[in-house]
Order: C-alpha cells, then sequence, then structure tokens
C-alpha cells in the first residue's frame, strides 16, 4: 500500500510542475560567450544576467568554431540552429533566411529554416525532496564523531516522473562523521537534463578550553590531550612548589566548560634575611621564595672579601644556602699634592744648589693614617748636582691597596751664560766654562789688538734663572794692526827668501842641494800675505824641512796584457805554463830590440798571472801583468816617457799580428783582449819615498815618520816627536805632557797639557773647560769632541764620550716656551719637520722672525682646534711641506692636508717656537729641495722605529735645543721617548697595565695578583652553588657550571624534560577519493618541558596513508561519422558541443553543450540511466523534400465581419481580388508553383462587436512540387512569390472594397507559415529531409529512441528489433545487437508482481486522469507564449534584423528527445 501511495505523490507533483515555472532565463545557463540578443520585437537588445521569454541570443564557443542560436521559451532556452565557422573564411551552411521587409512592410513568421521545430525538454528533474537543510551534530563523549542519518528520496521530472538521486559526493545515511561533511546528490531525466543538490553534514566537537601550561607544575588529561568532552585532567608541582588555588583534578563537562578553576603552582618560603646596613646591603631576585637568589653588594670601595659568596639561595626546604658575607675595603689610597716637577738652581762658582719641596699627603676612604714611603737618590734640603732625578713617593692602607704612585722630577738647573765664540785673531779661554760666576780671558795674535775688556764674568741681576757676560755692549774683538806680523820659520836644510820691494809679501822656500821636501808634504813654494793679514795659503804653514836625497839608478814600468782563456785558470802548473811561455814570446819578438833606448838593456820582471772573478774554474778573462825595469842615469822623464810609449806600440803590433796569442793543446786557448800601462815609478831604498821632482829618493825628515801602507811621511801628532830622519814611527811625549803643534822635532817641545774635559788651541794651558754637548777624554785636547747625533751632556767639562745621553725637552707648565733662531744661505720652500711628542697642549711655530709669518701645528687633547686626537703616549709626527701645502701625518698615517706653505729667504733669521705643556724630542727640519719629497718622507718616516735619531737635520738639528734655558722648561737627560707600547699587547691578563720606558707595570683588578695579574683569588671557598654543581673560580666571582638537568646562576633551577601525551583519533582522510591522507597529532605536555628542558623527542604528527574510492574521471567523448566536436577545458570543467558536416544534420533538437567536471561531480550530464554509455547524437544525410509550401495569412485594417451582408460580401469580394491579383505571380503564371488554396478568415458574422473581435483577412498557400524542382530550387521560387506578395501588400494591389468602403491590409498583420513533407522514416530540416539515425525509428513525424530490449542498425526505418531472448539492453537508442548485452534473471515471484502491477495500475490511471487536465490546461497557456519566438535570421540578402516567427503547435508529442 505505501507504494502507491508513493507513486501518487510523485505523479500529483509531475502534473503540477511547471504550472508556475518562470518566464524568465538566466544567461548563465549558457556557459559561452554572448555576441548580440534581439527581443520579442526583432529590436537589438544588450543581454543581462536575466532575459525575457522571446529573448533570442547568438552565442559563440570559446576558443571553437562554432556558433549557437537560442531562443528564450517558458522551458528555458532552446536551441534553434547551430553553424561552424573557420575563422576568418567561415564554413557555413548555404544562407537561407530572410528578413521580410519590403517598403515598410515587415511579414512576421520563418520561411523553411528553423520552422520545423521539434521540440526537446530541457527542464531538468526537480530536487526540492532530495536535499535537506545542513546538519548540525554535537560528537559523542570522548568522541570527535557521531551517528547521522537522514531520507533519501527520488527527485521529480516533468516528464519523466520520479527518478532515481544518486550521491556523487560524501557518505551515505547511517554512518559515523565527524568534522564538515559535504553530500551530493545529482539526478538525469531521459532526455539528459542533470540537476544537482547538497547540503552539508557538521559534526561539532565539544571542546573545554585548552589548559595553559602550569608554571613550575604539570597536567596529565585522559583519554589524551585533546580536551573534549568527558576528558579528565590532573595537576602537579615540581619541587619547591605547593598547589594552590584549586582542585587537583577537573573534568571538561558537556557545555565545554571545565568542572573547575585551573589551579597553580606556587613556590615555597624561606625565613626573611636581617635588614641591611651601611656596609652591607643585598636584593633579592624573589623576596624570600623558592630560587630566590639574593645577592651582596658593598659600598664604593668596598667590595665582599676574596673567598666568600656574594649570593645566597632559598632552597626547596625552605632553608637559605650559604652564609651572610662581610665587605672590606678594596680602594687604594690617593696622592694630594703630588709636585710632577721641582726646579732647583746652581750656586755662584759651583754646579750644584738646594732644592726643597713639600712631601706629598695620602688620603683613603677607610684608614685616617697613610703610611708613605719614598725612593730616590735624593732628599729635600741637600745640595744636589746639576741633572734631573726622580722621586718616587708609594702609599699603602691597613688592608694592602697600594696607591698609584707620586712621581716627581726635581731639576737642578745651572745658571750659565751664553758660550763665547772667538773672533778673528782672537782667543778665549774659560777655565770654568759659562756657569754662573766663571770668568773668560780675551787674548790676540800678534799684530792686532784688543778692542774691549779682557776679562768678563758671568753675572746673574736680580735673582733671574740665567746669566750674562759682563761686557757693556757688544764681545770684545781683535782689531789688526800689522798684517801677516806673524814670521814664518825658515825649514830645516833649506831657506826663505822674501821680496824686499813689497815689504816682504812675498816669500818663497828653498832646499839645500842633496835635499828636498818629502813627497806627501803640503809644499808651497810662494807664499803670499792676504788681504785677511794672514800667510796664504793656510795650510802651507808651519814649513816642511827640506830631507836629505839619494839619487835613483833604476826605475820600473808596470804593463799589462788581458787575454780571453778559455781552459782552467786555477791549475798552477797551467799558470805557470802560461807565464814561462809570455816571457819566452817578448824575448824572442821585435819587442826586445824596443826594449832599450839609447843602449840601455831593460829586464822583465814579477810577472802574475791573474784570472777573473767570474767562473774561476774556467775564466772567460786573464790579465798578465809584468814589470820592465831599466837605468836611469842622465834620464829625463820626457825620456822616460817615450821610452814606456814606445813599449806599448810594440806590443799592440805584437797583439795584431797575432804573436801574443797562444794555444795550448792541453790547457785552452789565449786571446790578446786588451793592452794597458802605469805611471813610472822610482826604484828607492827602504824607508825613502821617490821624488820625480828631483829623480831622487828622499828620506822622511825630523818631526815626520814614514808610512809604510801610504808610502807617505806624514808629522808626528800632538804629543809626539821625532828628532831623527828615516824613522818609521814618532816617540810619545811623557805623561800629562804634550806638544803645542805637530811635527815636533825634540822632546824639549813637550809641555804640561790641558786635562780631560778641558781644551785650549794648542792643548796647553790656559785652558778652557767643554762645553755642554761635547767631551774631551785625554790630555792636551786643542779642542772638544762633539757628542754623536743629537746627544747631549747635563752639565760642562764632560771627559768621557759616556756622558753623551739623548735629551728630551720637558714644557712642565701651560706657559711653557721655547725659542731657537737659524738662517739658511739658500731659498727653501721644500722641507720637512719631524719629531717626537708626548703632549697635552703643544703649539708648534715654524716661521720668520721679521715678517712674523709660517707653519702652525697644534697638538691638544682638550680645545676645539686641535688638528687630531692623539693619547697619553709618545707620538712621532712628520709635516711635509712642499707647493704651498702642509700634509701631516702621525706614527706615519696621514691625519690631514692643508694649504699652508712656508718658504725660507736665505740670510734671513727664521725661528722654531714651542709653547704650551708636554714632552718633545728628536725635532729636525729636513731641506728636500735636492730631492724627491716622496723619497725624503719615505726615509724620514723609518725613523718612527725608534726614538734614537742617528741623523739629524740639515736645517735645524736637535742638537741646536741642548742649550735651551727657559722658565718651565728643562732638558732632560737621558731622554724618556718612548717609542714602544709595552701595553700594546695587553700583557696584564686581569688588570689595567702601565707602560713604562723600560717595559710596563699592571694594576691589578680585585681579586688578582701577579707580574701580569695572571693569579687569581680562590673565590670558590664558600660558594652558593646548588645541585652538585661544580664551582668554576673567576674574577672576584665564580661560576657555577651545572650538573645535567640543572641551570640558572646557581644551578638553583631543576630542568623538566618534556614528555608526550596521548595520540589523539585519525584525522578524515584528506582527499574524498583515491589515495591520500590523514594524521594525529599529540602533545608534550605529560608533562611540559620546563625551565629550559629538552622538548619530547620525536614527532608531534603522525602521518598514515588512507584509501578512499577512485576518483571520478571524466571520460573521452566519442562521436560517429559526419559528427564535428568541439571542446573547451578549462582545468576544472570540460565544454563540448557537436554539429554536423555540410550536407549533413541531425535528426532531432540536441543538447545546447555537454558538460562534465566540477559542476557535474566529474559525471557527463548526459550520461543517464537510458543512455549509460554515454552516445552522442549521429548525422545523417540531408534529402530533398516531397512537397514545399508556405501559407501567406494578412488582414484588413478595420475590417469586421459585424453583418451576414458584410460577410458574404467579404467572402466573395477578396477571393476575387486575391485571385485576380495572383494570377501575374511568376510561378504561378509559368506553372513552377501552383496557389492550393484562398481562405478566409475572422469573417463570421456577429450580432455585436467587442472589444475582442479580431478583423477579417485571408490565408494563401503556394506549394512547389520537389520531385520537379530540388528543396533549393522551391525555396528560391517560393521565396520570389513571397516577395511578390509583399510587394502587392505594400503597394495596395490587395485593397478590396466591401460594401462599398476600400479597406487596406494591416502591415503587422502580415504572416507566414512554411511546410515540408517528406518521405515515411524521414524527418523534416529546414528544406530538407534526413533519416532516422541508428538507433531510432520513425514515429508521428519524430525520429523516437528504441526502447530498452530493441535496437536497430539502419537509418530511416519505422521500428526497433527485439533483442534476442533472455536479453536486453542497458539503454535506449541501442545502435547494434551488440548492445543487448544484459541477460534477464528468472522471476520467482511472478505472480506476486502481477498482482501489484495491476493494483499500481488501476491507482496510476485515476491519478493521470487528473493529471491531463491539470497539464492540458498549462498546455493552452504555453501555447498562447510560445507562439512568439525568435530566430537568428543571416544576412542572405543584407538585411541585419531577425525574422519573428510562430511555431507550428505540434499535434502530440511523447518527450523532447536528445
Amino acid at each position: 500500500m505505501w507504494l502507491i501511495l508513493q507513486i501518487a505523490t510523485h505523479i500529483l507533483a509531475f502534473a503540477t510542475f511547471g504550472v508556475h515555472s518562470s518566464k524568465e532565463c538566466s544567461v548563465f545557463e549558457l556557459k559561452s560567450n554572448l555576441t548580440k540578443c534581439w527581443d520579442h520585437d526583432g529590436m537589438s537588445i544588450k543581454s543581462s544576467k536575466i532575459t525575457k521569454t522571446g529573448t533570442m541570443c547568438e552565442v559563440r564557443q570559446k576558443d571553437i568554431n562554432f556558433t549557437t542560436f537560442v531562443v528564450c521559451t517558458t522551458r528555458g532556452w532552446s536551441t534553434i540552429q547551430n553553424q561552424r565557422y573557420e575563422g576568418s573564411n567561415r564554413q557555413t551552411r548555404q544562407k537561407r533566411f530572410f528578413d521580410f521587409f519590403f517598403n515598410g512592410i515587415k511579414a512576421i513568421g520563418c520561411f523553411f529554416i528553423g520552422c520545423h521545430s521539434r521540440p526537446r525538454d530541457n527542464i531538468p528533474p526537480y530536487m526540492g525532496q532530495v536535499c535537506t537543510q545542513d546538519i548540525l551534530k554535537n560528537a559523542d563523549q570522548y568522541q570527535v564523531t557521531t551517528l547521522v542519518t537522514w531520507p533519501e528520496n527520488k527527485a521529480v521530472d516533468n516528464m519523466d516522473g520520479p527518478v532515481p538521486a544518486k550521491l556523487v559526493e560524501g557518505k551515505s545515511p547511517g554512518h559515523h562523521f565527524w568534522g564538515m561533511t559535504k553530500i551530493a546528490y545529482m539526478a538525469w531525466d531521459k532526455s539528459g537534463n542533470s540537476a544537482s543538490c547538497s547540503f552539508k553534514v557538521n559534526v561539532t566537537v565539544i571542546r573545554c578550553p585548552k589548559i595553559p601550561n602550569v608554571s613550575d607544575g604539570y597536567y596529565i588529561c585522559h583519554p589524551s590531550d585533546d580536551m573534549i568532552y568527558g576528558a579528565v585532567c590532573r595537576f602537579g608541582c615540581y619541587a619547591g612548589h605547593e598547589l594552590t588555588g584549586g582542585t587537583s583534578e577537573i573534568t571538561c563537562t558537556q557545555s565545554g566548560k571545565w568542572s573547575n578553576t585551573f589551579p597553580r603552582c606556587q613556590k615555597v618560603t624561606c625565613p626573611r634575611l636581617l635588614p641591611s646596613t651601611s656596609y652591607l646591603t643585598y636584593k633579592c631576585s624573589d623576596e624570600n621564595k623558592f630560587r630566590s637568589i639574593c645577592t651582596y653588594s658593598c659600598p664604593d670601595g668596598y667590595d665582599i672579601k676574596s673567598g666568600m659568596s656574594r649570593v645566597r639561595v632559598c632552597t626547596r626546604f625552605g632553608t637559605w644556602k650559604g652564609i651572610e658575607p662581610k665587605c672590606i675595603d678594596i680602594q687604594p689610597p690617593t696622592f694630594t699634592k703630588c709636585p710632577s716637577v721641582v726646579y732647583g738652581y746652581t750656586a755662584r762658582n759651583v754646579l750644584e744648589g738646594e732644592v726643597v719641596w713639600e712631601y706629598p699627603i695620602a688620603s683613603d676612604n677607610y684608614d685616617t693614617d697613610i703610611n708613605v714611603t719614598w725612593t730616590g737618590p735624593i732628599s729635600p734640603n741637600e745640595n744636589i748636582k746639576v741633572g734631573t732625578y726622580t722621586i718616587i713617593y708609594s702609599a699603602e692602607d691597613s688592608t694592602g691597596n697600594q696607591a698609584i704612585p707620586c712621581i716627581t722630577k726635581i731639576v737642578m738647573k745651572a745658571i750659565t751664560c751664553p758660550n763665547i765664540y772667538p773672533t778673528p785673531f782672537q782667543t778665549v779661554t774659560c777655565p770654568s766654562g759659562t756657569r754662573y760666576g766663571s770668568v773668560c780671558n780675551f787674548s790676540c795674535e800678534a799684530g792686532t789688538k784688543l778692542n774691549g775688556t779682557d776679562i768678563v764674568v758671568c753675572e746673574r741681576e736680580n735673582g733671574k734663572k740665567f746669566g750674562d757676560w759682563t761686557w757693556e755692549n757688544n764681545q770684545p774683538f781683535c782689531e789688526v794692526m800689522q798684517k801677516c806680523a806673524k814670521k814664518i820659520t825658515p825649514p830645516g836644510n833649506g831657506a826663505l827668501a822674501c821680496d824686499k820691494w813689497y815689504g816682504g809679501k812675498f816669500c818663497q822656500m828653498l832646499c839645500k842641494e842633496g835635499y828636498d821636501v818629502s813627497p806627501g808634504r803640503n809644499f808651497e813654494e810662494m807664499l803670499v800675505c792676504g788681504q785677511s793679514g794672514e800667510w796664504l795659503p793656510k795650510n802651507a804653514i808651519p814649513l816642511p824641512d827640506c830631507s836629505k836625497s839619494l839619487a835613483a839608478r833604476r826605475g820600473v814600468y808596470r804593463m799589462a796584457v788581458s787575454y780571453y782563456f778559455d781552459g782552467d785558470c786555477t791549475n798552477q802548473a797551467t799558470v805557470q805554463e802560461i807565464k814561462d811561455q809570455f816571457i819566452k814570446t817578448l824575448r824572442s819578438s821585435k819587442y826586445a830590440e824596443s826594449c832599450s833606448v839609447g843602449g840601455d838593456k831593460c829586464n822583465i820582471d814579477n810577472v802574475e798571472v791573474r784570472c777573473s772573478e767570474k767562473g774561476r774554474k774556467r775564466s772567460a778573462e786573464m790579465t798578465i801583468a809584468f814589470d820592465i825595469s831599466r837605468l836611469i842615469e842622465h834620464k829625463s822623464i820626457d825620456n822616460l816617457n817615450a821610452a814606456q810609449h814606445q813599449f806599448l806600440i810594440s806590443l799592440e803590433n805584437m797583439s795584431h799580428n797575432g804573436e801574443l796569442d797562444k794555444h795550448f793543446n792541453e790547457t785552452g786557448l789565449m786571446r790578446v783582449q786588451n793592452i794597458h800601462q802605469e805611471k813610472f815609478t822610482l826604484d828607492c831604498p827602504s824607508r825613502t819615498i821617490a821624488s820625480l821632482h828631483t829623480f831622487s829618493c828622499v828620506e822622511c825628515s825630523p818631526g815626520t815618520y814614514y808610512d809604510n801602507d801610504t808610502l807617505r811621511c806624514p808629522q808626528c801628532d800632538k804629543g809626539y816627536y821625532q828628532d831623527t830622519s828615516g824613522q818609521d814611527s814618532c816617540v810619545r811625549c811623557p805623561d800629562n805632557t804634550t806638544t803645542q803643534f805637530i811635527g815636533s822635532k825634540s822632546i824639549s817641545d813637550c809641555i804640561d797639557a790641558c786635562k780631560p774635559g778641558f781644551w785650549s788651541t794648542y792643548g796647553t794651558p790656559e785652558c778652557s773647560v767643554c762645553p755642554v754637548g761635547s767631551y774631551s777624554n785625554n790630555f792636551g785636547a786643542s779642542k772638544c769632541t762633539e757628542c754623536p747625533s743629537s746627544k747631549s751632556t747635563d752639565t760642562e767639562g764632560t771627559n768621557d764620550e759616556s756622558f753623551c745621553q739623548n735629551f728630551d725637552l720637558w714644557l712642565t707648565e701651560e706657559e711653557g716656551k721655547v725659542l731657537l733662531g737659524f738662517q739658511t744661505t739658500h731659498f727653501i720652500n721644500k722641507f720637512i719637520v719631524s719629531f717626537w711628542a708626548q703632549s697635552e697642549s703643544l703649539r708648534i711655530s715654524l716661521g720668520s722672525v721679521r715678517e712674523n709669518i709660517g707653519i702652525n701645528y697644534i697638538l691638544n687633547r682638550n680645545v676645539s682646534e686641535r688638528v687630531f686626537d692623539v693619547n697619553d703616549g709618545w707620538h712621532f709626527h712628520v709635516l711635509s711641506i712642499y707647493e704651498n701645502k702642509m700634509e701631516v701625518y702621525v706614527d706615519n698615517e696621514m691625519k690631514s692636508r692643508k694649504d699652508n706653505g712656508l718658504q725660507i729667504k736665505p740670510n734671513e733669521t727664521n725661528k722654531v717656537e714651542l709653547h704650551g705643556k708636554g714632552k718633545i724630542s728628536q725635532l729636525n727640519v729636513w731641506s728636500t729641495m735636492d730631492t724627491d719629497q716622496r723619497d725624503a718622507l719615505s726615509n724620514i718616516m723609518k725613523n718612527k722605529k725608534s726614538c734614537i735619531a742617528k741623523r739629524v737635520g740639515d736645517i735645524v738639528s736637535w742638537k741646536e735645543f741642548e742649550n735651551i734655558n727657559f722658565d718651565s722648561t728643562f732638558k732632560h737627560i737621558p731622554s724618556e721617548c718612548d717609542d714602544f707600547d709595552s701595553c700594546k699587547s695587553n700583557p696584564c691578563l686581569n688588570g689595567v697595565c702601565y707602560d713604562k720606558l723600560e717595559g710596563f707595570e699592571c694594576k691589578c683588578f680585585y681579586g688578582f695578583y701577579g707580574k701580569k695579574c695572571e693569579r687569581n683569588v680562590d673565590d670558590c671557598v664558600d660558594n652558593a652553588c646548588e645541585n652538585n654543581a661544580t664551582c668554576k673560580d673567576g674574577a672576584s666571582s665564580y661560576t657555577c657550571l651545572c650538573s645535567d638537568g640543572f641551570k640558572g646562576t646557581l644551578c638553583e633551577i631543576a630542568k623538566v624534560d618534556g614528555g608526550w601525551g596521548k595520540w589523539s583519533e585519525w584525522s578524515p582522510c584528506s582527499v574524498t577519493c583515491g589515495n591520500g591522507t590523514k594524521n594525529r597529532h599529540r602533545y608534550c605536555n605529560n608533562p611540559a618541558p620546563d625551565n629550559g628542558g629538552l622538548d619530547c623527542p620525536g614527532i608531534a604528527t603522525d602521518h598514515t596513508v588512507c584509501e578512499m574510492d577512485e576518483c571520478r574521471v571524466c571520460g573521452n567523448l566519442t562521436v560517429t561519422e559526419h559528427v564535428i566536436l568541439s571542446c573547451e577545458n578549462d582545468t576544472k570543467n570540460i565544454n563540448c558541443t557537436i554539429s554536423c558536416e555540410e550536407g549533413y544534420d541531425f535528426d532531432h533538437f540536441i543538447k545546447p553543450y555537454y558538460e562534465c567536471g566540477e559542476v557535474t561531480y566529474m559525471l557527463w550530464d548526459f550520461k543517464t540511466s537510458d543512455n549509460p554509455d554515454g552516445k552522442l547524437p549521429q548525422c545523417t544525410k540531408k534529402k530533398n523534400s516531397d512537397e514545399m509550401s508556405f501559407v501567406y495569412e494578412a488582414s484588413y485594417i478595420d475590417l469586421v465581419c459585424d453583418s451576414n451582408e458584410k460577410a458574404i460580401d467579404t467572402h466573395k469580394q477578396i477571393p476575387q481580388k486575391i485571385e485576380l491579383e495572383t494570377k501575374n505571380i511568376d510561378c504561378l503564371a509559368n506553372g513552377t508553383c501552383a496557389l492550393r488554396k484562398i481562405q478566409i478568415s475572422n469573417c463570421q458574422p456577429r450580432s455585436k462587436r467587442n472589444a475582442e473581435q479580431k478583423t477579417a483577412g485571408f490565408e494563401i498557400e503556394i506549394i512547389c512540387d520537389s520531385h520537379v524542382y530540388n528543396s533549393d530550387d522551391c525555396y528560391r521560387i517560393l521565396l520570389e512569390a513571397l516577395q511578390e506578395l509583399l510587394h502587392k501588400t505594400e503597394s495596395n494591389e490587395l485593397s478590396t472594397t466591401i460594401q462599398g468602403q476600400l479597406y487596406h491590409i494591416q502591415p503587422s498583420s502580415a504572416h507566414v507559415k512554411t511546410s515540408v513533407k517528406c518521405p515515411p522514416g524521414t524527418v523534416a530540416s529546414d528544406m530538407f529531409c534526413v533519416e532516422c539515425s541508428y538507433g531510432r525509428y520513425y514515429k508521428d513525424g519524430l525520429c523516437v529512441k528504441c526502447d530498452f530490449g530493441t535496437y536497430q542498425d539502419e537509418i530511416g526505418q519505422q521500428s526497433c528489433k527485439e533483442c534476442p531472448e533472455g536479453t536486453t539492453t542497458l539503454g535506449r537508442d541501442s545502435r547494434s545487437i551488440i548492445e543487448c548485452s544484459v541477460n534477464l534473471k528468472e522471476k520467482s515471484d511472478g505472480l506476486l508482481y502481477t498482482v501489484v502491477g495491476a493494483l499500481s495500475a488501476l491507482l496510476i490511471i485515476g491519478l493521470l486522469s487528473i493529471t491531463i487536465l491539470v497539464f492540458k490546461n498549462r498546455s493552452q497557456k504555453m501555447q498562447l507564449t510560445d507562439m512568439q519566438l525568435f530566430d537568428n535570421c543571416p544576412e542572405r540578402y543584407g538585411m541585419g534584423k531577425p525574422l519573428s516567427y510562430s511555431i507550428k503547435s505540434q499535434q502530440k508529442y511523447t518527450r523532447n528527445v536528445y
């Protein structure tokens, strides 16, 4: 019974379905590109989202060559024509459309093309009863899923009634669901129309808020860490903490809330510490709670005693670890009133004096009485000698803290007068030097007199710190009274002859016969008294004595021949062979003839073979040197030179002739390269010297000695004498004596000598002390030796070079000053200034005194005008001045460059001036006029390696500053210039480094000691490290090295390593089909890592493969012959259209498109239960029709048959008029067409006219026989006939007179209908006929599908073939017996099925009766609407507007086919 009621429900739904259907269409259903649309009246309109019934549109498929014309009907969009095109060369059917306009007359209708409509069902099934609203469910307790079910109903189709709905996505009802699941169903009717619907099943898992991490504690949940409805969680605390503020267990309730508040873990507490004091304070990290670290500190100047812990920690047991520490004094004492420099000055006539200074005072932050000690060579109130003394004061408090030493320089300065330099002919003697109280004597040479006082004293006036000489204005000088008053002593064994005409201004030295001047002595034959009043030349006096000379008998020529030799020059036998052969060659050659001049014979002696230094083994060059000895009696020097020249010519001739070349079979080849000669020498006896002047051998005279190395007779030095001629040495004077001159000839010349440290012109009394910067280290010094390089001495009278030391200048006050003048003899504008400096505020100026111009250079760390910054150490400065620019270098690195040059003019006084406070050393000024500036700069920069400069400036040298004597300035000896920073390598490991001249000194930080502060006080003695940590000693502190599982400053924090909770449920599969993945997760909270503990090992998310049903895919479409398939694929959906080749057409209307993709759930939308294999429509060949005709309808304006008389007249007059006017239509006149009928319309006599009365008109039917004329010709014939009718209508030729009144045709009433008659088994296709395709048969003017169990494998048939017995087909439209592949099962319950079927049939018949009535009423309404449709009439005749037509009502049809 329930089955019958269900069927009845669906039948009623079918009966009423579509009655209230919308009269609008959606453009989104077309799924194509709209090109243009027309409204019901044929006017072009813009397409919108929704169009009204009657609208016709042209659509073009994307990227495929296909155009479709569709019209909006009450049943939706309907396809009326397809056409294919290829790019710009369109391949279309022949254009058969015509736009019926003729001079304003428009015929409404179509003309064959598209007129023979085979309607198709385009309405999809109704899914309203299939899908429900979204289903919302909660998951079960402890679960993430729940069981969900819903009813599965069928869809309802307007033609097919109830149709099955297929589940295409999601799970079926009765399964467990989780999360959100989409459920989708699809249904298809037998026409291939598909519909879908969907809804969601959403399962919500009740979860309580996630429990935050419990600080210093943990929680564990059951059944998992996914805190879902029913979960139970328990809490706990770590050591040193206790649970508070809630229960230890909570449950997740169905409301999504926890059953109680979350508890927390709080720290245990320790007893409160005693309050801080003035000497000891503390600060705790967390009051007195567990793990609180209380750090103790001391005020400034104090610190925790070494070895005691600075911290105490609150343990988990509620007790403090560690004892209270103590503060001790760590701040060292400091000095106040520490004098850096104290000056003292010498007394009269002595180089010492008394200096007084106050002891510095030391203060301390803790001790009130500080003991001060000092070290140094002197004490206050003590007489000290001139020099600089260093006093170092030290202080130490009771805890052993040492103050930074107070270093005081005690400077004893000598009060001196300027050095006195003798003027010409003057001798100055200063026995006590230039010190305060010393006396200097002046004397003049013979022939001059002293102009001024002969005695001056160095005096100090008004407490000045320097002295002045007591002369009045200028230094006394000697005035020449008689020139050359000094007598010349005649030479021994000689005479001095002076002229008498010129007052003895010219003198000549002469020697006796047999005497001569020893070669090597300055010997001037003529002496002249010069304009200066002195004998010239100066070095000729005293005159040398004449020495006895011996006659020389023989002389020697020294010759040499250079050879190229390729033999072994080191072999002694070879050398000897070469000697013998060379001598033999000379003696046997013509050279022997030329070896004598004037009959004298000569000998060849001293033959020597010398090899070159290159390659001694196989020499490339060899020289043979030899002497030629001969007698020289009565020969002149010219004769001897001529003889030597003759020897040279003879040797050269022998060389040209090859006589000197030799070849040795065993030793090699000798070839002459060059011949050369040396000067002729005399052959003299021992200790005599050859004199070519007299051709004699001269002995060394008394006062000289024979020097065997130089072969000369030098004079005896001062302090020596020689009273005998021909001696090879001089005799030393007795001790402490010397001679006044060199060349002394007697012991009587030895007199008392000046002591070391003194000097005089002759080295004998009266003696003067050596000035500062010089010394004499022996008796009888005639001058003092300057200290080497830039060294100087502290005082005068230095008697040894060891007193010479490098020095610095110290400017000890801000007003300190140094001034040095200098002059040059030539113009200079390129020079370099270099110096070392340790500056606080130094300014260096160099320039002209008169013009007050020059260059300035500032070394100042405290003023804004400084050129650059320097630190406290010594630095090497270089100023390079050239081309009016100055470059500044510090430690060989350029610091600045600016326009600032200087021109030093010749003979003009210039100055070097220093101002300010600081230390300076080795200041030199170098001229670079003759050298490249860069090369000179590079050489000078080498001085940076050391403060000790061996080279000094040629314009200004550092040594010139040794006598500087200004206030607040002193010369420091020895130099403390430190050219190496001993602290640069950071030698003090744990302290502050202080650079010293000879190293460094470390000031250790508190807690360290040792020379380099390398030793540390052990602070781990009393440490507060927790949990078995290892204490590592540090700098006045310690570090706790924690064992595994602990951290913190004192290792007081226990780390908690994380542990995994339980796995969650597996998630749904990531895909709904095919192979995917699902996952589950777990939390690292059992316990959670805390205090830096390790995270849980392994993974937090697990994955596994899940296999679902195989994914659906859109299969490929297969078409039959003459079918064109065009598809568009946008990666998500495939949209295809089909068309026929030229000359072929479909036998039924087809779907506008065929679709598969996401929108159809990957199912082709035309695969239905009728068409399970997805067979596409077929194209069959077009044929000529049997007959073609058209009916032309029109009505007259205001012609109403409102009376019998008028109706009779109308039925009479109109046919006559039509027959008359149509006779001249061409086809009727020539018989190619025929007039089948003339019929009057809308003319029935009425008694009364109402508003709905229609005007009278006519219908004319004209036919063409397609058997006589083919379909194309008939179309042309009938079209021309229609055009003539339209012309007659427009020209009022068809107007008629009814009862005396003329009536014209209403232009808008013109209407045309066409008809095509086809043979059996074919259906009309425009003006042609096509046979029914395979799988179909002809029935009632349509090609109908073969039903289940039948097939048709031929075309144009009027029935289908039955499948073999016991088989059937999967669907309809079967095209081959092969499709009869389904075996039928025997029905055991046939009787039961028969009874049920009969009862169902009776019920259905009753319901159908009701349905038909309802449907008939609806169909009538639809006919009224569908009478006005639009078609796109292509532009055959250039007309661009569509033709409005009326579709002939079909008598009866079963269902639309596709």
